[in-house]
């Protein structure tokens, strides 16, 4: 909306603007004629001709006032004459009741001081003539022309917002009529995931059943551990389907509570260790606050830590660390940054990381994940009034940054 309002001003002001040159050059061209014929309009105006070694300028006025031939009886205009020692010699007013002589002496000293042989001054176009001995200036009134431009940029500026709002109703009007099938779709898409969740459970549960007993009869063989992983992949991948839908669905205000958010993550921390160690990657941690009391829920908080941590460790290089960072924000917010090393220089890209089933690059298509962890994030963030972002300061690195508000202690 802001480019149709900015399309309409321009187009007013610039049809303000040719208006107001076309006004002036009318009041111009009524001026020079009258300079042309000593103050006044002659009565054969409409007989006299142009020739053509005249200059264009004066053909042109011609033209002009040949194609209003009312302007003699319309125009409104004084003339002063001022000799060379600026004393008044006369001054005609017989064409104007709303100025004076001494009006119009005033007018006419002040427009010869302005050393300007034409302007405006106030409500009057004028232009000044050098003749032999004293100056001749000659005042047309212009307030009728000026209050019509005026009165017409008023209609404008009220038409043109009359149309903005229609625009601006219409336009919701119609989103709202061409969204509704997609919005109907993404209900039914919505609905979808969370009965395939719901319903997933129950045959799962039964084939997790059936493994174990095929387990103690038959004892271990790879088939039944293959079918043990990929069971509990599935089973991860309904619960992550179920939290998703249901973070979708209207919020139900859940039991929250003042947590310190510093020793939650050091607890979740020290679950790490033993795979930092494992793995080789060195986990560092650095806190700015000591305390920092967020209302929230424990168990989403924990699992918010858990997936960027685990997705750290998941895409981090071998033997460079995973730097987690609590940092102190303005308006009374804290930050937390988990960043990790990349094995290469390779472009990821962010935008498609909070997208469900989707990866920043192609190469994290075979971790034997979903593409759901950093969603369900963004879904715990945004729950906890949030906001969470990712970024790539260089090409070896990637970093997750998310902002949540503190209260006092």
């Amino acid at each position: 909306m802001l480019s149709v309002f900015l399309v309409l001003m321009t187009v007013l002001i610039a049809v303000y603007e040719l208006n107001h040159h076309k006004m002036m050059e009318i009041a111009d061209y009524t001026l020079s004629y009258l300079a042309e014929h000593q103050g006044s309009f002659p009565k054969d105006m409409d007989k006299e001709e142009s020739p053509d070694e005249v200059e264009k300028q004066r053909a042109a006025i011609l033209a002009y006032l040949k194609e209003a031939p009312e302007l003699p009886f319309e125009s409104r205009f004084f003339v002063v004459e001022i000799g060379s020692d600026g004393i008044c010699l006369s001054a005609q007013v017989g064409r104007i009741a709303a100025v004076n002589e001494v009006e119009a002496i005033q007018l006419a000293a002040e427009a010869i001081k302005s050393d300007h042989n034409s302007g405006t001054i106030r409500r009057f176009r004028y232009v000044i003539r050098s003749e032999e001995g004293f100056k001749r200036v000659i005042f047309l009134d212009i307030s009728r022309s000026l209050w019509t431009l005026n009165n017409f940029r008023r209609q404008s500026f009220f038409v043109a917002s009359f149309s903005l709002l229609a625009i601006l109703i219409l336009s919701y009007l119609f989103s709202r009529w061409a969204m509704r099938p997609i919005a109907a779709v993404e209900v039914q898409q919505k609905a979808f995931v969370s009965n395939a969740g719901h319903e997933l459970k129950t045959p799962l549960s039964v084939i997790e059943a059936d493994i174990y007993l095929l387990e103690a009869e038959l004892g271990n063989n790879e088939w039944l551990d293959d079918l043990k992983l990929q069971t509990s992949r599935l089973r991860r991948l309904t619960q992550q389907l179920i939290f998703l839908s249901r973070s979708e669905e209207v919020r139900l205000e859940a039991e929250r509570q003042p947590i310190d958010f510093i020793p939650l993550i050091n607890d979740l921390l020290k679950h790490f260790k033993a795979l930092s160690e494992l793995e080789g990657k060195r986990l560092e941690f650095h806190s700015e606050l000591e305390s920092a009391t967020i209302l929230g829920e424990t168990g989403l908080l924990e699992e918010l830590c858990i997936i960027l941590i685990d997705n750290a460790f998941k895409y981090g290089a071998p033997e460079r660390p995973i730097e987690v960072r609590v940092l102190e924000a303005p308006r009374h917010h804290l930050i937390l940054e988990v960043e990790n090393h990349l094995p290469e220089a390779v472009q990821i890209e962010v935008e498609k990381l909070f997208r469900r089933f989707q990866r920043g690059n192609a190469a994290r298509t075979t971790d034997g994940s979903f593409g759901l962890g950093l969603a369900i994030a963004e879904a715990i963030v945004q729950r906890h009034d949030g906001n969470i972002e990712a970024s790539q300061p260089s090409a070896d690195c990637f970093r997750i940054r998310v902002k949540l508000p503190r209260i006092e202690a």
